[in-house]
């Protein structure tokens, strides 16, 4: 019986994980993969361990058990763990190749010998025609605090109302809709503004008929 699945299998369901496991094993081979699958996606490539013991898998048991696909991540990543720290890799969306930077900081343009993609050793990212590193930061910089504002600006439009009664600005901090003005004490509808004392004489029907509460 899997430990893990609780289900019942044939004794050769039951692989050693790792050559390194001195144990017997007591969790099936789908359970097995569904871990190490799951260990690719959520910890460090060389932090995977057996499920029952705390033996690190290595390469050939991580390829083993994991799915093509998140064996392919893997290997990328114990790849990239132990080139230098000037080696860029996978800046086009075209091309798969990677390659080692010498001209550091001071020649930033790196062109890949396999395409021919240029792109910003200094940014990681595709290189920025007509602009020098200096100016792609301050142009960078100025394009953030625009999106910060806009973003701002539409949490105000959905998070603040003006209120009816006196037209200050009420900024809404909870899930409900009953607001009560900080200032004149007027209660309102957050959604459609109609006042509290009418909805509360007439019921729901008092609130506009497009707002969700009618």
């Amino acid at each position: 019986e899997c430990c893990v699945c609780t289900g019942s299998f044939p004794q050769h369901h039951f692989s050693s994980i790792t050559s390194m496991c001195d144990h017997e094993p007591t969790v099936c081979d789908d359970c097995i993969s569904q871990s190490v699958n799951t260990q690719v996606i959520d910890v460090a490539w060389d932090k995977i361990k057996c499920p029952e013991c705390p033996a690190t898998l290595r390469h050939p048991d991580v390829k083993s058990w994991a799915s093509e696909e998140l064996f392919e991540k893997y290997d990328k990543q114990s790849t990239v763990s132990v080139l230098p720290a000037n080696f860029m890799a996978y800046l086009s969306p075209d091309c798969s190749s990677g390659q080692i930077h010498d001209g550091g900081d001071e020649q930033p343009i790196m062109t890949c010998v396999a395409c021919g993609f240029k792109a910003c050793y200094l940014h990681k990212r595709p290189w920025h025609p007509g602009q020098t590193c200096a100016k792609y930061d301050v142009e960078h910089q100025e394009i953030m605090k625009q999106e910060a504002k806009s973003e701002t600006y539409i949490i105000e439009k959905l998070c603040a109302q003006t209120c009816p009664s006196c037209g200050v600005r009420i900024q809404k901090s909870s899930g409900c809709d009953h607001m009560t003005c900080h200032r004149c004490n007027f209660e309102f509808c957050f959604a459609c503004l109609a006042s509290y004392k009418k909805i509360n004489r007439e019921g729901n029907s008092a609130h506009s008929q497009s707002c969700r509460h009618h």
